[in-house]
């Protein structure tokens, strides 16, 4: 439906220039060149005016001098603010998609974008960092650029499914069915729970029991929609992004957990963690 209402809007303008054109000639020509260039000087200040997202730590040559201990609350720190940027960024989107709201769900995909250009920054610039540093720094410069690949591999994953519940919204496929909603408002509220414990390193509660229970919750919430699918009860469209929310998201919290374990190991009393339950990581 998206689509055609695309189509539609497009065939109206250009029957309107059309006709201006016909009707008033050279003048119509005028106008038509006149209106593009205004609309075209407005598009461009709009995505000129978007507001820029200021990076969450900065990242001075400094750091690769320190040891392990010494940067552990700086990714403890890190990760707790990715855990945040990622679950606010979910909420949104389930309330985006709930109440069809393609304004909220273009704005959110935009934010994501930013986030993850500055992950990105990020470890390009590890990269020229660690560029004739002395052997002294290699264990700091392998443990930031191992968790700034894993945030950058998180955002990358987040990004995706903010695109495609907008894709989805903006293009005006059917909504999502009640208890489907219903079961995704139970994943937040899951994800939710294990961002809180989060990080480890600072004596809140350990994640591993939290992630069990969300891939427990995500697990049964397949096998009810595959149940729906059996049933004809769900098309392509409302599967193929409900099935991506579900396992991506829960790709995201084993990203998460693994770069708390990152954070943790690098505390000068941190010793092996049990393994999660379900397989390692």
């Amino acid at each position: 439906s998206g689509w055609f209402l695309t189509a539609a809007a497009a065939l109206a303008l250009s029957s309107t220039f059309a006709m201006t054109m016909m009707t008033l000639g050279f003048i119509g020509v005028g106008i038509v060149m006149a209106f593009v260039a205004v609309a075209m000087t407005m598009i461009n200040r709009l995505f000129d005016s978007r507001p820029e997202v200021e990076p969450l730590v900065e990242l001075p040559e400094r750091w690769f001098s320190k040891s392990a201990g010494e940067l552990a609350p700086f990714l403890g720190k890190r990760g707790r603010q990715a855990a945040d940027t990622y679950s606010a960024a979910l909420q949104d989107l389930v309330t985006a998609l709930e109440q069809e709201d393609r304004r909220a769900a273009r704005r959110l995909k935009e934010e994501v974008d930013q986030h993850l250009g500055i992950s990105q920054n990020y470890t390009a610039r590890l990269n020229d960092y660690l560029t004739g540093l002395s052997a002294e720094h290699v264990p700091s410069g392998k443990l930031l650029l191992e968790f700034f690949y894993l945030e950058t591999l998180l955002l990358n994953q987040v990004e995706r499914i903010i695109s495609l519940g907008s894709t989805h919204i903006l293009n005006l496929h059917k909504p999502l069915e009640p208890e489907q909603m219903d079961r995704l408002d139970r994943m937040v509220a899951d994800i939710l729970r294990f961002c809180q414990v989060l990080p480890s390193s600072q004596g809140r509660q350990q994640p591993e029991s939290e992630l069990y229970r969300l891939r427990g919750e995500l697990d049964h919430s397949i096998v009810l929609q595959v149940e729906g699918l059996i049933q004809d009860r769900y098309n392509y469209k409302n599967s193929l992004l409900y099935f991506n929310l579900l396992l991506r998201n829960l790709e995201s919290a084993e990203i998460l957990m693994r770069m708390d374990e990152l954070a943790e190991s690098a505390l000068p009393d941190s010793s092996a963690r049990d393994p999660v339950p379900g397989g390692p990581l």
